[in-house]
């Protein structure tokens, strides 16, 4: 009898786990197509919304005019098939010079570990923005020029704000007026700046041509910029960069990249513990430029070296530059 009583305590204790334990569902795939007819949805929005974190939404091909699309979803997986094109509605810069429009994609800072691939973007203010989002994935995507007519497609391309342990990977930007990737703090609309800069991130095999900067680094740590190709940087208003490291950003490495036809290839301005090696810049108006960015004050104990430097007006150039290293 007593036996029978235990067994039946077991059996009740197994099944009120059962009952208690709740079960986790397996992440979901949706499809997306603008002819609806081999998709859940007609809009990456909807697909946005309906999805849980975790799932993955694979757009098919074809034009998606969108505005914002807001991810507030961790561990979310945006793919897009070849052809796959989000279309806006461009940007304007207003009265006091700051750019008006959509952002095509913007990860909140409550998602994290989102994953971005091969989609293709036209004519939006930027083409992604991760906003204090860290441990994302930003691969293959490409930035088109404008078919509205526009002097730009962009204002920027990707912009990291205040955003860690990202991995921006093989994108191609183009045609954005100011800057092709970004990495800094937020900054309000007087222009200052505020928390810890984007740190800890990987810009690894991007093409970048016709932005008036291709790689700028504004008070942003612990970087690394490897492999990539900046060509062609706009001149207006004033010579554009290649790659640009300033207000106080630090122990940086950029590495291996080929930069040409550039105003600037690599510029360093209120630069610290830096590492620029490996780099090969070419037919640009200057080098490598070091010297006082707009806080007037000027790099120092950086380390410069085996760098190749050909058909520049200036190879190199200094200004309030000390404690830097600079070796063949």
């Amino acid at each position: 009898m007593k036996r029978i009583i235990a067994l039946a305590a077991v059996l009740t204790l197994l099944l009120t786990m059962s009952i208690s334990t709740p079960v986790m569902a397996a992440p979901d795939t949706w499809y997306v197509d603008d002819d609806f007819g081999g998709g859940d949805f007609e809009t990456i929005s909807a697909a946005i919304d309906a999805a849980s974190p975790s799932d993955t939404i694979i757009v098919r091909e074809g034009e998606y005019h969108e505005q914002q699309l807001g991810i507030t979803k961790s561990n979310l997986t945006l793919t897009g098939e070849p052809g796959a094109i989000l279309c806006g509605p461009g940007y304007e810069i207003n009265e006091y010079g700051q750019p008006e429009g959509p952002e095509a994609i913007y990860v909140s800072p409550v998602a994290n570990s989102v994953t971005i691939e091969g989609l293709s973007f036209q004519d939006y203010r930027s083409a992604i923005v991760l906003d204090g989002s860290n441990d994302n994935l930003i691969q293959n995507n490409t930035l088109l020029t404008s078919e509205l007519g526009n002097p730009h497609s962009f204002y920027d391309g990707i912009n990291l704000a205040n955003a860690g342990n990202n991995q921006i990977i093989g994108n191609e930007v183009t045609d954005c007026e100011i800057d092709g990737i970004w990495l800094g703090p937020q900054c309000d609309e007087y222009g200052n700046r505020y928390g810890p800069g984007s740190n800890n991130n990987v810009v690894s095999g991007n093409v970048i041509s016709g932005c008036h900067g291709g790689i700028i680094l504004d008070f942003s740590h612990y970087n690394q910029v490897l492999w990539n190709t900046v060509s062609d940087s706009l001149y207006e208003p004033d010579p554009g960069c290649g790659i640009f490291i300033g207000v106080g950003a630090s122990y940086n490495l950029v590495n291996n990249n080929q930069i040409s036809n550039c105003g600037g290839g690599i510029n360093l301005g209120y630069a610290l513990f830096n590492e620029i090696t490996e780099n090969t810049i070419g037919n640009s108006d200057t080098g490598i430029c070091m010297g006082p960015d707009h806080t007037e004050n000027g790099p120092s104990n950086n380390t410069i070296g085996d760098n190749h430097i050909s058909g520049c007006h200036v190879g190199m150039w200094l200004m309030n530059a000390q404690y830097n290293q600079v070796f063949k």
